[in-house]
């Protein structure tokens, strides 16, 4: 771990959840290497976690909700970035057997060990009972999206972690997506002033800026904000 002593020399330390490392970020990173090469970026993974010191790194990026973060939102070490909403996801295959949202009971459904509650807050949100619970249950988001991608069920995953996958087409959202009360910001650790993180930290809410919207449930408009509830425990 490095101390707080040299915030303004080696590469700059940068701590997220592991699914969001692997299908948002890492995914961006070549632009940030591209414009800015010599400042070099350092990946890690947590679990948890609500101040960047505390976690030895430079930025923390982390979710929160209205009611757990306000505090966090408002200090001024933080970079708010996107809400989360949550959909449906399958492989085109297994989309095709889908008329109406209560069809998923008959499919197998994917669940994420640290999001247990994900198909029952996407239910509420669209007024309607939660689908059968039966299905694998995976370790991590990544886990439970690549089994997605490989037709072994349905998973409801946050718009941010699949549209990549989406807009490919490996994956399907047939009934859109709602908001989950959760948004994504980003903490700086309050030692670290320096130009290398205020440049990473622009690019980084640019490249949030720059996100294509979540498509939305049909009759329901998706924007970047929303109403924010429940407290995330373990995320991806």
């Amino acid at each position: 771990m490095r101390s707080l002593g040299d915030a303004h020399e080696g590469p700059l330390d940068v701590a997220c959840f592991s699914t969001f490392t692997v299908k948002w970020l890492i995914p961006r990173l070549f632009d940030f290497h591209a414009h800015h090469t010599g400042i070099e970026v350092r990946l890690r993974t947590t679990d948890t976690g609500t101040d960047a010191a505390r976690e030895g790194c430079d930025l923390l990026i982390t979710a929160i909700t209205h009611d757990s973060g306000e505090a966090l939102a408002d200090n001024e070490t933080s970079l708010p970035l996107f809400a989360e909403y949550l959909g449906p996801v399958m492989s085109p295959a297994m989309a095709g057997r889908l008329q109406q949202p209560e069809d998923l009971a008959s499919l197998t459904l994917l669940h994420t060990r640290g999001r247990r509650n994900a198909w029952d807050l996407w239910a509420a949100s669209m007024d309607m009972a939660p689908p059968a619970a039966a299905g694998p249950v995976y370790e991590h988001y990544y886990f439970t999206l690549e089994a997605a991608l490989r037709g072994l069920g349905a998973a409801v995953a946050p718009w941010h972690l699949v549209m990549d996958d989406v807009q490919a087409g490996r994956l399907l959202a047939p009934f859109g997506f709602t908001t989950s009360g959760y948004r994504y910001l980003a903490l700086r650790r309050s030692t670290a002033v320096q130009t290398r993180l205020d440049i990473f930290c622009n690019w980084l809410q640019a490249q949030a800026r720059a996100m294509p919207e979540a498509p939305a449930v049909q009759g329901i408009s998706i924007t970047h904000a929303g109403n924010f509830a429940a407290t995330p425990k373990n995320r991806c």
